[in-house]
């Protein structure tokens, strides 16, 4: 009997009248695990807007996920559960100076960007902290598209991270994200492809990365556009592919 099949009897067989959620832990953790095995130098942070219920939250701490944060509502929930700063990065690329100063207090050092009044924010409230470069990268094949809302035009990025580096900051890496329920397999290795050139240009001017991050919208197949399967399996080695080259 798979997992479904167990959580359908257990539906057939419960006496709720109301709606309810149903989380399967082992489902979870299956998900997590093929994220783990396809990424394997990568390290997961979960998104706490999927879903922060305390559960899932628990359970993928038990078994060293990270977490991706985008407001101190969410940072309170995992501080109740005793998460470490160091598994904490802050994605939101604008954010209000006592929220910085909150997550500051706590331990966390790691702080998404987009702007020039964004980082100077940021030194100002945490000096010497870890700060990434939100970039706009292309979104058209997603179902909910980020384009419009957050990020720079990659033309931006050398410069604003080395403003980082006159301010004191850490310029730690660049994260984009290719928008929700993503329909195209290529969307994520085309981005990072798209980002060579501003890589070569940040390390003539001496700065290396140490992180990419790479963000969500892995889809759900039911949203998919096309007949094609989108498995995260195909998605890793395409920009585990772009990665090497």
């Amino acid at each position: 009997m798979n997992v479904d099949e167990k959580i359908l009897n257990l539906l057939e067989r419960s006496n709720y009248k109301t709606p309810y959620f149903l989380f399967s832990t082992e489902k979870i953790l299956k998900e997590y695990n093929s994220f783990k095995s396809n990424f394997p130098r990568a390290t997961i942070c979960y998104a706490l807007k999927a879903n922060s219920e305390k559960s899932i939250l628990e359970t993928l701490f038990k078994v060293g996920a990270s977490f991706e944060v985008a407001s101190k509502y969410e940072l309170d929930m995992l501080k109740e559960i005793k998460v470490p700063p160091e598994k904490i990065i802050f994605g939101t690329s604008v954010k209000s100076a006592t929220r910085i100063k909150s997550f500051c207090d706590y331990g966390v050092d790691r702080f998404a960007f987009d702007s020039l009044s964004e980082l100077e924010k940021i030194s100002e409230i945490t000096p010497g902290s870890k700060v990434f470069c939100r970039v706009i990268v292309n979104d058209s094949g997603s179902v909910y598209r980020f384009s419009e809302k957050f990020g720079t035009d990659k033309k931006n990025v050398v410069y604003l991270l080395d403003h980082a580096r006159d301010l004191k900051l850490q310029p730690y890496g660049i994260s984009f994200h290719v928008g929700s329920q993503a329909s195209n397999m290529m969307a994520w290795a085309d981005a990072l492809e798209g980002l060579h050139d501003v890589i070569l240009n940040l390390e003539k001017i001496g700065i290396k990365l140490d992180m990419i991050d790479l963000g969500g919208g892995y889809p759900c197949n039911s949203y998919a556009s096309s007949n094609q399967e989108l498995t995260i399996k195909d998605i890793a080695k395409s920009v585990i592919k772009v990665y090497k080259s």
